[in-house]
């Protein structure tokens, strides 16, 4: 008798925690719907993981994830590790030195986003439009469903790791990268300085160009580009 009243006492103690649960799950979720919208995405910029991922939660919700709320937005340093931040317009936002590693950014819009030496291996970057994306410095390392059609049309890669774990060798040729390079004064026409402009060997660099002229023959080679050697562009220093 003592032994089955016990297990009952447990029982019993289970099913009220398990309402409590229920009772402060449901607390918390009001408490989130309440928080003005401005509180919500400053909340993304927590330094508490778990606070951040709920903040995403609350913005998708909310449907504002897909809309302009994070367009624009400084996310600096933002750890977004693991975040499901598919479908998200992160159209200009600052990324600066952000952690996406494991994020899921597919369908995600990052036109023209500043990525600079953002945390981003393992991300999934299926379907992500990158038109025009900062990705200097950043770490792609084991990014997932990344075409090269989306790489080369991002702003800049110099200094970035790639999906492989190789060093980028300036083998999509992008504006960006031109624009620094023209401001630094290196010599376009020669291999050895653009090599050294993106830390790469010689060697590497015009493997680069040939892998270039084989997969991607549209792209045009860098003595083509002086269309490029202009001021539009400005520089971004790190």
């Amino acid at each position: 008798m003592t032994t089955t009243h016990s297990v009952n006492i447990q029982q019993k103690r289970f099913r009220i925690l398990q309402g409590l649960d229920r009772k402060t799950d449901v607390q918390h979720d009001l408490h989130w719907a309440k928080l003005p919208l401005a509180l919500v995405v400053n909340k993304l910029r927590s330094s508490e993981h778990y606070i951040v991922l709920r903040a995403v939660d609350e913005l998708r919700v909310r449907g504002c994830l897909s809309a302009n709320t994070l367009a624009w937005a400084c996310l600096r340093y933002a750890n977004l590790q693991g975040a499901n931040l598919s479908v998200a317009n992160l159209k200009n936002t600052d990324l600066h030195k952000a952690d996406l590693e494991m994020a899921d950014l597919s369908y995600a819009n990052l036109c023209n986003a500043k990525l600079t030496r953002a945390r981003m291996q393992s991300v999934n970057l299926a379907e992500a439009t990158l038109d025009g994306a900062n990705l200097v410095g950043a770490n792609l390392q084991g990014a997932k469903n990344v075409s090269l059609e989306q790489l080369s049309l991002v702003s800049r890669l110099r200094g970035s790791i790639m999906p492989d774990g190789a060093l980028y060798d300036g083998r999509f040729n992008l504006p960006g990268d031109f624009a620094d390079a023209s401001i630094l004064h290196v010599d376009l026409n020669s291999p050895t300085a653009i090599a050294a402009f993106y830390g790469v060997s010689v060697d590497e660099f015009l493997h680069g160009q040939e892998w270039r002229q084989v997969h991607i023959p549209s792209i045009s080679a860098w003595h083509e580009c002086v269309c490029f050697q202009n001021a539009e562009f400005v520089m971004n220093w790190l």
